[in-house]
């Protein structure tokens, strides 16, 4: 390895080091204010995951700060977070999370939680099954609540779905969960898995890393079946989990407020989706014009993408014609 690769992973190495400390920090910050302002939240993946994993656990870099915050407390996370000199992002593409950030010499993101993907229940029935065996840790002098260690391995399981199994260091943190944990563990997560109707999601993230299908198959978690897990399986494009969305919303009204709100979002969206639009009127009226457009370039793949799912099924028509 040349000396320059090498200078450029010890750069790489500091800079993850100086990130970690200042999402440390940060974190310490919001716990003394969430205290303060009696917001109850779980501290989810970074240095929870990092300290139960890894050996080193600056080893696992963390990009941003995961917070699951109890039903009811949302509004004073919220005003927590602005106090503290944050903003909310536009709305993506996420309904489990909103997204703050705080400009700085490195941005700090903090995704606040209320839910977790791949759960079927509620959040307020979700929230006392996911915060029971809860327990603490210690980062930068404050105590921080954090999943025990079911809930944390349901959490493993889950965070793949996101990504259709594709993130090297999900795939790793859960590849590490299923050495270090005994089956004992496991077993209380698929307990808690069918208690949040996440069975099948857990049985699908499993199966996304070596070791993992046996360990499905050893729990008893089915193999997916419906078309929205089946669509996180097969990575489709964007657009795919838009027509679901679509095709899932029941009633003409909500379909069209979705159609709405997908053809016409709001301005700081735009803002986010199609950089012009960050300099002018101009550039915003731009992006309005192009983004029907951008859609329907971008529609064919993803209904090519979501009739093969749909298709394959149980209940699709791959699915009719076996039966036939």
């Amino acid at each position: 390895m040349s000396s320059n690769a090498l200078d450029k992973q010890a750069l790489g190495r500091r800079l993850f080091a100086v990130r970690a400390l200042l999402l440390d920090g940060t974190l310490a910050e919001i716990a003394r204010t969430f205290r303060e302002k009696d917001v109850q939240s779980l501290l989810l993946k970074g240095p929870a995951f990092a300290r139960w994993l890894y050996e080193e656990p600056r080893r696992r870099a963390y990009l941003d700060i995961d917070l699951l915050v109890a039903p009811g407390s949302f509004d004073a996370a919220e005003s927590a977070l602005a106090d503290l000199g944050f903003r909310s992002l536009p709305r993506l593409f996420a309904a489990h999370h909103t997204v703050w950030q705080r400009d700085g010499l490195l941005d700090v993101d903090v995704d606040l939680h209320h839910g977790v993907v791949g759960v079927g229940v509620p959040h307020e029935v979700a929230w006392p099954y996911l915060a029971k065996g809860a327990e603490t840790i210690e980062v930068f002098g404050e105590r921080l609540v954090v999943p025990g260690l079911p809930a944390m391995a349901l959490t493993l399981g889950l965070q793949l779905l996101q990504d259709g199994g594709a993130n090297a260091k999900h795939r790793e943190d859960l590849r590490r969960a299923l050495e270090k944990a005994d089956f004992g563990v496991w077993q209380a997560a698929a307990t808690l898995a069918r208690e949040l109707n996440a069975h099948e999601a857990l049985g699908l993230g499993l199966r996304f890393v070596p070791g993992g299908r046996e360990m499905a198959d050893r729990l008893q978690l089915p193999a997916p079946a419906s078309r929205r897990l089946l669509l996180w399986a097969s990575r489709p494009p964007a657009t795919a989990g838009g027509i679901e969305r679509l095709v899932s919303t029941k009633g003409a009204v909500g379909k069209l407020r979705l159609l709405r709100e997908k053809l016409a979002p709001s301005p700081e969206f735009m803002r986010w989706w199609f950089p012009p639009a960050r300099r002018s009127r101009w550039g915003l009226a731009a992006g309005y014009a192009w983004r029907p457009i951008w859609l329907a370039l971008k529609l064919p793949g993803g209904l090519r993408a979501w009739l093969k799912v749909a298709r394959s099924a149980p209940g699709g028509s791959a699915a009719k014609r076996d039966r036939a």
